[in-house]
């Protein structure tokens, strides 16, 4: 498994013989555009989404291969789910390496804590789990990789989507070393797999984790340091 991170054959998401190159630079554009602006001003995920759908779905021809909507992966849903396993194993090393690092040298590093009584917890869970994949997945991997790999190839898609989505959490305040990561992560998964299902399900489950281990922090803070 770790070999085909860096060997690896990508799906056909942005590929299309009758798209003109001013086409595919107009939609580039937008992309970058769309998810900075997102970045800076968040609430507006769900419009650059569908723009973009309605946008690249003309372009296309609403070919469901070169627009990453198609909905069983293109290796199939055994491969992803040892995937998903590894790609949680490099989050956690990563977050870890991060918050050992910090406790060497002094740095604050932020624990979430959260109360399972307080009287938002099901919305928060919702969010969490629901709402913030399928809005942040249409725009920092669909939005913005669909008409980047087409120009720039995959992996420049990767390293800008990986930067933006991880720039956008800062911004949100929420700056933790699993965002960081995590957005390469996501929009390798996109590409590779094909189908936004897979990076969605990703960051449901990943997001799952981190609220369960809030949840776990609240009673048992063993790493929060007071």
């Amino acid at each position: 498994m770790p070999a085909v991170l860096i060997r690896t054959t990508f799906s056909r998401i942005g590929h299309s013989v009758s798209t003109s190159r001013n086409e595919r630079v107009a939609s580039g554009v937008f992309a970058i555009a769309g998810a900075l602006f997102d970045s800076f001003f968040y609430g507006y995920g769900i419009v650059i989404g569908l723009v973009a759908l309605v946008w690249y779905g003309t372009i296309l021809h609403w070919d469901r291969g070169a627009l990453g909507l198609i909905v069983i992966p293109v290796q199939g849903w055994a491969y992803w789910l040892r995937a998903s396993l590894f790609l949680g194993m490099i989050v956690l090393l990563v977050a870890g390496s991060v918050y050992i690092f910090c406790r060497l040298f002094g740095y604050f590093f932020f624990i979430p804590q959260v109360n399972p009584a307080h009287p938002e917890l099901l919305n928060w869970i919702v969010s969490l789990t629901i709402s913030a994949p399928l809005i942040e997945e249409s725009v920092y991997r669909f939005a913005l990789c669909v008409p980047l790999v087409s120009l720039i190839g995959p992996f420049r898609t990767i390293v800008i989507s990986g930067l933006i989505f991880g720039a956008a959490h800062f911004i949100w305040g929420n700056p933790g070393p699993d965002n960081f990561v995590a957005g390469y992560l996501l929009a390798w998964s996109f590409l590779k797999s094909g189908s936004i299902v897979i990076p969605i399900i990703l960051h449901a489950a990943g997001n799952a984790c981190v609220g369960a281990f809030a949840i776990t922090m609240y009673y048992y803070p063993i790493f929060v340091v007071s």
